[in-house]
């Protein structure tokens, strides 16, 4: 997840430089992806600390990156589903 979470400004790059906002939507898709696994695999809340902070600020870091790239192609971003 967090080798996902340092490829965000790469995936900018590209898109900018291949004029292709499809770069964004993927890196979203691959991250997404990355994030479900991760939940899936460890126990983020109830993990103990200092585990389960760190966690809990991995998450939040992702649903930052989210909703920064879903700003930028110009999607609506619901702050709860």
């Amino acid at each position: 997840l967090l080798r996902a979470l340092a490829d965000f400004p790469g995936a900018l790059e590209r898109a900018s430089r291949e004029f292709e906002p499809s770069q964004i939507t993927t890196y979203l898709f691959d991250l997404t992806k990355a994030l479900n696994l991760f939940y899936n695999r460890h126990r983020v809340i109830g993990s103990g600390e200092p585990r389960e902070s760190a966690r809990l600020r991995l998450v939040a870091a992702t649903g930052q990156v989210i909703k920064n790239a879903l700003e930028l192609l110009g999607a609506p971003v619901l702050e709860r589903m």
